[in-house]
């Protein structure tokens, strides 16, 4: 069906694109995505099994595509420009906004993207592997683009689940270790 936002809105209606910013923020999480612990945290990685870490530590982190809270059958390109899927539906092609950065200002490129998914698939917390075990490649084409291919057996759940997954500095993970379990604050994108 038609989406309720067309290409290249602002916001969602729902956002006030003018709140103030600062201040503090108090919330009680529902539940934990991750490794997320409610009472006590040792490490600032939420994305592997060991260590227990901040509960919405996976909220520091931009996804390829994000869903609108007042759509919840759609999704939105987030870090990802546009998607083309394949005929057979298991390849995307996703382009990414070029204007993607890290919070330190680094470019995020298609070889971050890449990288962090098949990194979730060998090293990442069960969440995150277990939806990307049907991937069969991530390639970065070139700096905006990226190639997901899969190998036909996945659901539309877990396209929807990889798509919403946060994506990691290569650059940061090529030297420090992903799975250790690290007070050391991550280069984020969120």
């Amino acid at each position: 069906g038609d989406l309720k936002y067309p290409p290249d809105f602002r916001h969602f209606e729902y956002v006030n694109p003018d709140a103030p910013k600062g201040g503090q923020m108090n919330f009680a999480p529902p539940n934990s995505t991750f490794n997320q612990s409610f009472l006590t945290f040792n490490t600032l990685n939420s994305l592997v099994l060991r260590g227990e870490s901040p509960p919405r530590t996976e909220l520091c982190f931009d996804s390829l595509m994000a869903s609108a809270l007042d759509e919840p059958d759609a999704i939105y390109g987030r870090l990802a420009e546009s998607v083309t899927l394949s005929p057979d539906r298991n390849g995307f092609r996703f382009s990414l906004r070029p204007q993607a950065r890290f919070h330190d200002g680094s470019p995020l490129t298609a070889e971050d993207v890449a990288f962090a998914l098949k990194l979730y698939k060998d090293k990442g917390h069960p969440n995150l592997s277990q939806a990307l075990r049907h991937m069969t490649e991530a390639v970065a084409v070139d700096p905006v683009t990226v190639n997901l291919t899969f190998n036909g057996k996945q659901s539309a759940q877990n396209i929807l689940a990889i798509v919403a997954m946060p994506i990691v500095s290569k650059a940061f993970y090529t030297v420090n270790e992903f799975d250790a379990s690290t007070m050391k604050p991550p280069l984020s994108s969120g």
